[in-house]
């Protein structure tokens, strides 16, 4: 009977030992999987900063990409509107020209006639006296 408890007892010891490995390798396995999981949280928060930091930066990107646009379609804008009031100021200009050149003919051709209305009414008063004196 000594024989059988000792042998119980060995076996016990050993299922004893086998199950405190058993143990250890699960307790292992488990540091090993919580260090796997907080490795795989702190690389999720540094991927989001990232992706935080590359929208900031693309976003400023764009944004300064927008004013670039901006300031060059007023530069343009600008200068067409320059071009068009200088081609309308020539216009008008062009337009006074012939205007005044117009007006410049009327008053000679004005004044050719009233000069040829006075020889004419100075060459029939002058036959009229001549006509009167005969």
């Amino acid at each position: 009977e000594r024989a059988n408890l000792k042998n119980d007892y060995n076996k016990l010891d050993t299922k004893y030992k086998n199950l405190e490995k058993e143990l250890d390798k699960k307790k292992k396995e488990y540091e090993k999987g919580e260090s796997v999981q907080n490795s795989l949280k702190n690389q999720i928060e540094q991927l989001r900063e990232e992706l935080k930091q590359t929208q900031a930066a693309h976003i400023e990107k764009l944004s300064q990409q927008k004013q670039k646009i901006e300031t060059e379609w007023q530069q343009k804008l600008d200068i067409l509107s320059q071009s068009q009031s200088k081609s309308l100021a020539d216009s008008l200009d062009e337009a006074y020209k012939t205007h005044k050149l117009a007006i410049d003919k009327l008053q000679s051709e004005y004044e050719e006639q009233i000069n040829i209305l006075k020889l004419t009414l100075q060459k029939e008063a002058n036959d009229h006296r001549e006509n009167e004196i005969l």
